[in-house]
Formats: C-alpha cells, structure tokens, sequence
C-alpha cells in the first residue's frame, strides 16, 4: 500500500530513521523494497538520508540493503544521492549511510 506520493510504510520508516519499524517491516516481508516512489525512489535510496546514530541502526540498513536491488537507478543513487545528500556532512543527516554506500561496490554488489 502506498500514499499518493508512491511512498510506503517502509519507505517513510527509512526516511525518519525509524530502524526499528524497517526492521519489523522487513522482517515481515511485507514491503516491496525495490517498490520506488513517484520521485523514482526507493527506500534503499532513500537511505542516504536517514539518521544513523547507532550500530545497530547501521546493521538495519545493510539488512535493508542485503534485502533488495542495491543497483536499481544506481546513477541516481550514486550522482545524487550519496553525493548530494549522504557527503554533505550535516549533523544526524546520511551520518554513515554514505560510508556504506563508498564500501557498497565491493559488499552488496553495487555497480556504477
């Protein structure tokens, strides 16, 4: 089920660093992970963005991660997302994601 934007539970649970919510809704497996938004997002993307404050929320993003297509609109991701979200250094906004992404090529398979 998604609003009329195309966003979903799982994607709104990642973009306000609800880590605990993403991990019950993957673990569930009621959420399309790779599902994108009408902006052409996917939660995935969308996780440049989140607040990672913890380990444990960085292990719930490699699990989201390690759940879907990492590679769907990889320039998008990789032009803007980390660039222009993850890397700008703002206080609680990408704090880590970006790292994982830098590590993604090798990890979780991402191509450029």
């Amino acid at each position: 089920m998604a609003d009329g934007n195309g966003n979903t539970a799982l994607h709104y649970s990642v973009s306000h660093s609800n880590f605990h919510i993403v991990k019950t809704l993957l673990n569930a497996n009621v959420c399309n992970v790779n599902q994108q938004n009408k902006a052409g997002y996917t939660p995935i993307m969308l996780s440049v963005l989140a607040a990672v404050e913890a380990p444990k929320d960085m292990a719930i993003v490699e699990y989201l991660f390690s759940k879907g297509d990492v590679n769907a609109k990889a320039s998008q991701v990789w032009g803007q997302g980390s660039a222009r979200y993850g890397a700008r250094g703002q206080p609680g906004m990408g704090s880590g994601v970006s790292q994982v992404w830098g590590q993604g090529s090798a990890r979780y398979g991402v191509r450029g």
